[in-house]
């Protein structure tokens, strides 16, 4: 009868261990694909859904983002890395104005080029100074601008320099720049008075860099003897500078005479300074106008 007991009672002793033995074992699951799922809605569907609770949360398979509930409106949970929204939008300006800064934004990313120097023609002066330059190219900035949502902004875009004709000088270009209520950042425009002086400054809270434009190139000439008596001027007017990132600028006209009296043919005035920035090219008459600047903002 004991015996029995004893068998018995080590039956139940196996059939627990062989029970407990895999339930109170911990077990390791790896996260499925399918582990959540979130109701897929269009903006329409969603948008057309029937009063929703605090807290409901759907997948827009049009934004490709989760969307909860306040109780009023779908608000969508951005799941970009900080910083990734910025600088998404971009608008260039070609004219003086006023620029309302945007709702939330407090920073923008801020470009300007000035205006370029317009080009001399061919002439002598001063006892026998030739003048026969390409104009030089305005400067460019870049910066980061600190802004105030709804605050208003001073856009100031330089005009291109004059070209130069019947006793006129080559006008200068204007000087660009944008300026908030704690920063200004400027670009000066090619000058007229020698080499390009243009330069730019970044001032207040603004963090960036610019360069000058390039100078225009100054007159070449050649000669070349037809007979004893006779030569020919070759002459190749001065290109106009070229601002940062712009195409090669407004090119210089070029001419023949005999004897430097009779003009034997000319290719056509100083061609006009390339946008943004750049300098007209020299002429044998009449130089080519200076091109205007530019500002474009991103934000």
């Amino acid at each position: 009868m004991k015996s029995l007991f004893f068998s018995q009672l080590t039956f139940i002793l196996l059939l627990l261990t062989l029970l407990s033995g895999p339930l109170l074992a911990q077990q390791t699951y790896a996260l499925k694909p399918y582990a959540i799922t979130l109701p897929r809605l269009t903006t329409d569907q969603q948008n057309t859904s029937a009063p929703q609770q605090a807290g409901n949360v759907v997948f827009n398979t049009d934004e490709q983002k989760m969307a909860v509930h306040n109780g009023s409106s779908w608000q969508y949970v951005n799941t970009n890395p900080p910083g990734a929204d910025q600088f998404r939008n971009e608008k260039a300006f070609f004219e003086t104005q006023l620029w309302t800064v945007p709702a939330g934004v407090t920073r923008i990313l801020t470009e300007v080029w000035g205006g370029g120097q317009g080009g001399n023609y061919y002439r002598f002066v001063n006892g026998g100074l030739l003048l026969a330059k390409g104009g030089n190219a305005g400067a460019y900035a870049r910066g980061f601008m600190a802004v105030t949502p709804g605050t208003t902004l001073t856009l100031t875009v330089g005009t291109g320099g004059q070209r130069a004709a019947d006793n006129y000088e080559p006008g200068s270009g204007g000087e660009t720049w944008v300026q908030s209520a704690t920063s200004f950042i400027r670009a000066r425009g090619g000058a007229t008075n020698g080499g390009n002086t243009a330069n730019y400054f970044i001032y207040g809270d603004a963090v960036g860099f610019g360069v000058s434009g390039s100078d225009g190139t100054d007159v070449t000439i050649s000669y070349g003897q037809q007979s004893a008596t006779n030569y020919i001027l070759l002459v190749k007017c001065g290109d106009g500078g070229t601002a940062y990132g712009a195409q090669r600028s407004g090119v210089g006209e070029q001419f023949s005479s005999l004897n430097s009296s009779a003009l034997l043919y000319r290719t056509g005035s100083g061609g006009k300074g390339s946008f943004p920035g750049g300098g007209g090219g020299a002429g044998y008459i009449i130089g080519g106008e200076g091109a205007p600047g530019l500002i474009t903002l991103r934000w």
